[in-house]
């Protein structure tokens, strides 16, 4: 965890001592912080901050295709530059078929690397908090995209395939499932 996460993380706490509260939102621990005067913005953190809801928008925006499908119209892609890991953002009508496989795959790159972090909550809930009935879940997301097209056609979908990896790719290797999309200040 970077030191401005431990920053944020150790804010978080000081506010639960302070509020003796239990469940709280984001919005609840930086109004506080402001308030104590324990966080400040410097232009580091403003621009971090900006990044990050343009980074939103851009996620959010979508197009409908040919086929009446809601697609992202930008998309991003990781890489290193200068000895820095950079996100490069692209338009779905500019960007080359070799740097929307490297988005689409470093993308399942962080959905493996939630599901890898939620399998390890789970598991350690189960073994530590002992509960009546073990927590079970699924990584056969295969019958919710069945489900999704249904939905979406009216019709069952023929056939849905796992994206496969192109031995050629320039893929997964390059980073770690646990890297955010932005950088933080």
């Amino acid at each position: 965890m970077s030191s401005y996460n431990e920053e944020l993380i150790k804010l978080t706490n000081k506010f639960m001592r302070d509020t003796r509260k239990k469940a709280y939102t984001a919005r609840e621990v930086a109004t506080w912080a402001i308030d104590k005067g324990l966080w400040d913005l410097r232009i580091e953190k403003l621009i971090g901050l900006c990044a990050e809801e343009f980074a939103r928008a851009y996620k959010e925006e979508r197009f409908t295709d040919p086929q009446g499908r809601r697609v992202r119209r930008r998309h991003v892609r990781k890489i290193e530059k200068d000895g820095e890991q950079i996100a490069l953002w692209e338009d779905f009508d500019n960007i080359s078929c070799e740097d929307y496989e490297l988005s689409l795959l470093q993308r399942r790159k962080q959905i493996v690397g939630e599901c890898i972090q939620l399998n390890t909550d789970k598991d350690s809930f189960n073994e530590n908090r002992k509960p009546n009935r073990q927590i079970e879940l699924s990584y056969d997301f295969t019958q919710d995209i069945a489900e999704h097209e249904i939905m979406r056609t009216g019709e069952r979908a023929s056939s849905i395939e796992p994206l496969q990896l192109s031995s050629q790719s320039p893929v997964v290797e390059q980073q770690s499932t646990s890297q955010p999309v932005l950088s933080r200040p």
